[in-house]
């Protein structure tokens, strides 16, 4: 019978972090993957010299409202398209000249502005405090 060959366990992988915030043993830390800030809290415990490994990190208790869950957006190119011609945006030089109007045609798309942010960050935190 032939006896089986183990691969190697990958070495895990060290993460640079910044701490953000230490209370007592626990510390908030922030870090990027793939482009994409996330913070979260650690014992200080894990906290290495030159970072966290990956695995502790995807155990950190999260920080924050988590944005792309709790936000909707029902929007398409053809509804930015029609909203940037409806608010008179038809040239470079148009959007050039009246970066407040772009922003307002793009809100329009998105149907997104700070009221809707606010009111649902209001919301998920209001939810939170119950928990």
């Amino acid at each position: 019978m032939a006896e089986k060959q183990t691969r190697p366990k990958p070495k895990p992988k060290l993460i640079p972090v910044s701490v953000l915030k230490r209370e007592g043993d626990v510390v908030l830390v922030e870090w990027v993957k793939n482009g994409e800030a996330f913070r979260g809290y650690l014992p200080q415990a894990v906290l290495g010299d030159k970072g966290v490994f990956e695995d502790e990190l995807e155990a950190a208790m999260p920080y924050g409202i988590p944005w792309a869950d709790v936000l909707t957006i029902n929007s398409s190119v053809s509804e930015l398209g029609k909203q940037l011609k409806n608010a008179g945006l038809w040239t470079a030089k148009d959007v050039s000249q009246n970066p407040r109007v772009v922003i307002g045609a793009i809100q329009a798309a998105l149907q997104v502005d700070l009221t809707k942010v606010l009111t649902v960050a209001r919301q998920f935190e209001g939810e939170g405090a119950k928990k």
